[in-house]
């Protein structure tokens, strides 16, 4: 748990539970995305997994020293432990599966990768009922439950009421909201919060490497998030904080000028050729080629980034009057909507500008 930063007390509470043999079967990580939820979850797995888990000379719980465990699961080629994800989606071994958007996680994915069942009309045995292999415990990381199809998360019931001996379910969600009532009335859920100013900073000088003039941009964006930190260095900064500033001034201006636009929607455009051009990369190491790689998933997370970059500079705004600042973070709000509906995001783009510059129209959208 020492690779963690921060989060003492939910820390303290996990290793306490672990000491005493008391981990709940089913656990739900919520926090805000970059937090460190993933991290945290996968900590506790390899606590409850290794053989070998246990204090050290100083009182310290330590797993998996080698780090093999780890990079087993998230290559997928431990038989006990299993991470499912929806990136994970195109290295499916049934083609119905990989040819889908990853916009969500679909029961038959849940089915390959836990519950078991029936895809393709072929009939398996699920990994959860499987008998242990090697491991101390069967784990299962759900990184992003909140994306479980409503099919998919009602099938996880049954096992979330009877699970198997030894074997735990690791759920992660940004909010408890975005999970049925039935999941979270059957879980135990450990809460995070972001790190504070002192922490992250402390945090930024020991782990963040990062010489650049976007460093400050970057940290107070992440809003005390060490992993949206690594995230957000990644990217071209110097164009999303180009699309940014022309943003602003747009809404400052009240005018949303046609070169204004246009920058923003070639940032976002650039992001997303970029990182399909990256995913395909990772799917020939795999031997899959899936030539979709999630392009409606892909369009509606970066278009969702560049929503998240805007309501930081919302906040931070002067406004003439509270309906002038109603209006624009209702803008925001009908955006979002849109996108994760089924308007291209280009269009929503435009739409958004039109909206913030004639408030308005948002009652008639």
């Amino acid at each position: 748990m020492d690779r963690i930063f921060g989060h003492q007390t939910a820390k303290s509470h996990l290793i306490d539970a672990v000491a005493q043999g008391k981990v709940p079967h089913a656990l739900l990580f919520v926090g805000p995305q970059g937090v460190g939820k993933t991290s945290l979850a996968t900590e506790l797995a390899m606590l409850l997994a290794d053989p070998d888990a246990g204090p050290d000379l100083m009182g310290q719980w330590q797993a998996d020293s080698s780090g093999q465990l780890r990079e087993r699961m998230f290559e997928h080629r431990h038989p006990d432990l299993h991470l499912i994800r929806r990136f994970d989606l195109k290295h499916s071994r049934f083609r119905s599966l990989r040819d889908r958007k990853s916009v969500n996680l679909p029961i038959g994915y849940l089915r390959e990768r836990l519950l078991g069942g029936e895809v393709e009309g072929k009939s398996f045995l699920g990994p959860i009922f499987l008998q242990r292999a090697e491991a101390k415990s069967k784990v299962f990381l759900i990184p992003e439950a909140d994306r479980l199809q409503w099919d998919a998360a009602n099938a996880l019931l049954k096992v979330l009421e009877e699970p198997p001996e030894d074997t735990y379910l690791l759920l992660g969600t940004r909010t408890a909201d975005a999970i049925p009532a039935t999941i979270r009335s059957r879980v135990q859920t450990i809460r995070l919060r972001r790190l504070d100013p002192t922490e992250i900073s402390n945090w930024a000088e020991q782990h963040f490497d990062f010489e650049s003039p976007h460093r400050t941009w970057v940290l107070e964006r992440a809003d005390g998030r060490p992993g949206r930190v690594l995230e957000l260095s990644k990217l071209n900064l110097g164009a999303w904080r180009e699309a940014i500033d022309a943003s602003v001034e747009m809404i400052r201006s009240r005018r949303p000028g046609p070169m204004g636009v246009a920058k923003v929607i070639e940032a976002i455009q650039n992001h997303i050729d970029s990182t399909e051009k990256e995913s395909k990369k990772k799917s020939d190491a795999h031997d899959v080629r899936d030539e979709t790689v999630s392009k409606d998933g892909l369009n509606k997370d970066t278009f969702d980034l560049f929503l998240e970059f805007l309501e930081f500079e919302v906040v931070r705004m002067t406004f003439e009057s509270p309906q002038e600042e109603i209006g624009v973070r209702e803008s925001l709000t009908v955006a979002r909507k849109w996108v994760q509906g089924t308007l291209n995001w280009k269009q929503a783009t435009e739409g958004l500008f039109t909206m913030m510059a004639r408030p308005e129209l948002i009652s008639k959208v």
